[in-house]
C-alpha cells in the first residue's frame, strides 16, 4: 500500500523542470490563455522596487489566481507521469478547476 509520504515524493517536480515547461509554454496558461506569473517574477519586482515585506506578501496573496502552476494532462491518479509531454503550464484558477480530470484539447 502506498503511503501519503511516498505519494508526495512521487509528485515533486523540480524547479528547473517547472521553468523549462513555463518557458516552453511561453508563461501562458494552456487552458485559458492568460499570462501567468511565478514566485520568482514577484520576488524580482519586489527587489527592484524595494518593497517592504508587507507589500510583497499582499502582492503574493493578490496574484494567487494568476500564479504559474504545472498541471498533469493525465493526472498521476489516472496513470499519468511526470514526463515533460504530460506537463503543461496552468494558472492556479484553471488547475484548481480541472482537478484530477483528464484534459482533452
Amino acid at each position: 500500500m502506498e503511503t501519503l509520504e511516498a505519494r508526495k515524493q512521487f509528485n515533486i517536480i523540480r524547479e528547473s523542470i517547472k521553468h523549462k515547461i513555463w518557458g516552453r509554454d511561453k508563461y501562458i496558461c494552456q487552458y485559458c490563455g492568460k499570462k501567468v506569473i511565478t514566485y520568482d517574477d514577484i520576488f524580482d519586482i519586489a527587489t527592484q522596487k524595494n518593497w517592504s515585506y508587507d507589500t510583497y506578501y499582499k502582492v503574493l496573496n493578490s496574484t494567487v489566481k494568476d500564479r504559474a502552476t504545472i498541471d498533469h494532462i493525465i493526472p498521476l491518479s489516472k496513470g499519468g507521469s511526470n514526463e515533460l509531454k504530460n506537463l503543461i503550464t496552468a494558472c492556479h484558477s484553471c488547475n484548481s478547476k480541472k482537478g484530477n480530470r483528464i484534459w482533452k484539447k
